[in-house]
């Protein structure tokens, strides 16, 4: 066979090959110059906690899923601890899961619209942004359904399995999977022959979705952690109802006005929402046809798709869909199989060379949700970082690096010179945390220091209050700042002068402690700075 013949015939899957690898590239080239201390802080803060033994929901504040932090720490046991590391994972996992959604279209319909599926994908979401774990939950996500198509009971278990992983792996999936997996089920039973058949089938799919969260139940009750973890289980709820304002009532009403002001009337500015809100229509009208029209057994199982994408999406509208990005878009299988099947070969072009178009503007005529992936483009006073632990080969704009460096070489000097023990990290950035290699007196490993003012309605106070409330009991959290600065056996970053616990301003001076300020940023107006507090007797 001649290369060209090859090329040829072979030329969309070469395309995506292409598309991967291009995309994988630019994605960890993307990463190096990302300085996120508050999202990539936190995650790599709570995967080195894992690793240094401490009790998950105890001892670490794992709000997202046990899952994500346990595979964060493997993958740091295996390729050394630094952020690189988490960082290179995210994208392997991220552009896994586009395989396996192509390798699922390609099973419904052809290697053009396996093509598609990569190219709408990757255009619309190409860096798989933070190191967060709804990538890590949309791979497992992804998986079973892959493996759900299978149709045997063993590959149906193995479906379900995966489904509970997922909700380990971000512990708010587990709202609209449970919910979808029911709605699966009655339609399943009611709509389709050989209901015994497919009763069996779902009770594979229940039985496998149980098996991982019963292992975890387990585990938390072997090791006296269910009261801490049940702790965590109102966290959405609080802040739904604090930082978002959300109720039932506001969620139903988000949902309908993301149609209305933020897809089809805003696709200049919102590309993605608009390719969301079709995905989202031809996922409703696939689940009319095949229960109401078509009713092929055979293709049962594609309802699962559509079923998770339309209650995944109530969730994403509403809490940051950027986020949950990787939920929604399951849909695109069913949106490429519904125009697969169209008879219309003029309706079906519109509609490839349309959803082309616009995977195309949006990732170069506007990258509005793609900005992040292409904002370092100028990498105009970057440096490599070749001395800073868990950081090394980031390149960060200068006067980021420097506070960091600068920040690392004083706590050195105050650990040498006497026996710090702990850190107070009331700050939003958790690299510094991390960087220290101190206790973290707190539970979150970074918390906006204005959240402890007395009178402030700081959207994040509500949270702040529940953890006072569930870690500390009757034990005063002001106590045990205090001690820690009576005994000078802490340092302390704040991001104000005027600190606040429990009402009550806390005077640094008063207990032999001196300030250093740290230069975090000077781009335009007033410089901010990090105010790090140690004591006196460190540097006499």
């Amino acid at each position: 066979m001649l290369l060209s013949d090859y090329f040829k015939k072979n030329k969309y899957i070469i395309g995506c090959i292409l598309i991967l690898v291009i995309g994988f590239i630019h994605s960890i080239n993307t990463y190096l110059y990302v300085y996120d201390g508050h999202h990539h802080g936190f995650m790599l803060s709570n995967a080195l906690d894992l690793l240094k033994g401490k009790l998950p929901y105890k001892e670490i504040s794992i709000q997202y899923g046990i899952i994500t932090t346990a595979s964060h720490s493997i993958i740091l046991k295996i390729f050394g601890p630094s952020i690189l590391s988490i960082n290179i994972f995210t994208i392997v996992i991220y552009y896994l899961s586009a395989i396996f959604i192509a390798l699922v279209v390609k099973n419904n319909t052809n290697t053009l619209f396996a093509f598609l599926s990569i190219l709408i994908l990757i255009f619309n979401h190409p860096v798989p942004w933070l190191p967060w774990a709804n990538y890590l939950a949309f791979f497992f996500l992804v998986l079973g359904i892959y493996f759900i198509q299978k149709d045997t009971n063993k590959f149906i278990y193995m479906s379900g399995l995966l489904f509970g992983l997922s909700c380990l792996a971000r512990e708010n999936f587990f709202i609209f999977i449970s919910i979808s997996i029911l709605i699966f089920y009655l339609i399943s039973f009611f709509y389709f022959r050989n209901k015994i058949l497919y009763l069996k089938k779902i009770s594979f799919l229940c039985v496998g979705f149980l098996t991982p969260i019963i292992i975890f139940l387990l585990y938390l009750y072997i090791n006296n952690l269910i009261e801490a973890w049940s702790s965590y289980l109102v966290l959405p709820f609080i802040y739904a109802e604090n930082v978002h304002g959300l109720s039932i009532f506001i969620l139903i009403k988000n949902f309908i006005l993301f149609f209305i002001t933020d897809s089809f009337f805003d696709f200049i500015t919102n590309p993605q929402y608009f390719l969301i809100s079709i995905i989202l229509i031809s996922n409703t009208i696939f689940i009319i046809w095949e229960i109401f029209i078509s009713k092929d057994n055979k293709k049962i199982n594609l309802l699962i798709i559509s079923i998770l994408c339309i209650f995944s999406s109530i969730v994403a509208v509403n809490f940051e869909l950027f986020r949950l990005y990787t939920s929604v878009v399951i849909g695109l299988i069913s949106l490429l199989i519904l125009i697969y099947k169209l008879k219309d070969q003029q309706i079906k072009n519109f509609s490839i060379i349309s959803l082309v178009l616009v995977s195309f503007y949006s990732i170069i005529f506007y990258p509005y949700g793609n900005n992040v992936a292409f904002q370092n483009l100028e990498k105009i006073n970057y440096v490599e970082v070749t001395d800073l632990k868990y950081f090394k080969h980031q390149k960060w704009e200068k006067h980021k690096y420097n506070a960091l460096k600068s920040f690392n070489n004083f706590q050195n000097t105050i650990k040498n010179n006497c026996n710090i023990e702990y850190i107070a990290n009331f700050n939003f950035d958790a690299f510094y945390l991390t960087l220290s290699g101190l206790k973290n007196i707190y539970i979150v490993p970074m918390i906006r220091s204005d959240s402890f003012k007395h009178d402030s309605d700081h959207d994040h106070l509500a949270i702040h209050n529940h953890w006072m409330k569930t870690l500390y009991d009757s034990k005063s959290f002001l106590k045990i700042v205090t001690d820690k600065l009576i005994n000078k056996n802490i340092i302390i970053l704040v991001e104000q002068n005027n600190y606040y616990i429990e009402g009550k301003k806390l005077d640094f001076a008063s207990y032999g402690y001196l300030k250093k300020d740290i230069f975090l940023n000077i781009e335009g107006g007033s410089p901010k700075t990090l105010k790090f507090y140690y004591p006196k007797v460190c540097l006499d």
